[in-house]
């Protein structure tokens, strides 16, 4: 009887291309994955500096509504759908989104005029705005506010945050 079989060369010939043909299969799923997931934050490159909050006008005042914290937002030469603003009190926070949409926010209105329609500012722009803290959960003086903006229905890490909120008194 005489034994067939394959040679050695031909063996290793179809495990090569059967392990090529197993990376090329896992390489399209691993790709589409990658894909999806930088998608997401290329739209946040380069933004670090291009959404800020204004120091200069940034304050809290007590008022006899309660505590009210006034805070301007800038945008540089950028294009974003929503930012994400968070205001912390003595270990409770408060979170809010303003779009490019006017709308009513709770407890948020612009300032100086006190109206309720809220926006964010257009591109190279900024805008101040009014955050009535004793309509929330959150009590005594703010003592951090950050700023997250959302491209594309993508959040982005925070942009700024102010950690040392002054009485607004102060620049009486």
């Amino acid at each position: 009887m005489k034994k067939k079989g394959l040679s050695l060369v031909v063996t290793s010939l179809l495990l090569i291309v059967l392990v090529f043909v197993a990376v090329s299969i896992i390489w399209v799923f691993v790709s589409k994955i990658i894909t999806d997931a930088t998608e997401g934050s290329e739209s946040c490159l380069g933004i670090l500096e291009k959404v800020s909050i204004n120091n200069d006008y940034t304050c809290y005042n007590e008022t006899s509504e309660g505590m009210e914290l006034q805070f301007s937002i800038n945008i540089d030469d950028i294009d974003i759908d929503e930012l994400l603003i968070s205001v912390s009190s003595e270990g409770s926070s408060e979170s809010f989104k303003i779009s490019n949409t006017e709308a009513r926010i709770d407890n948020l209105k612009n300032y100086p005029d006190r109206t309720e329609l809220i926006k964010l500012p257009g591109k190279n722009a900024g805008k101040t705005y009014l955050f009535n803290m004793s309509g929330t959960g959150l009590t005594g003086q703010p003592d951090l506010i950050e700023i997250a903006p959302i491209i594309n229905e993508n959040q982005c890490e925070v942009s700024d945050s102010l950690n040392e909120i002054d009485d607004c008194a102060l620049f009486g």
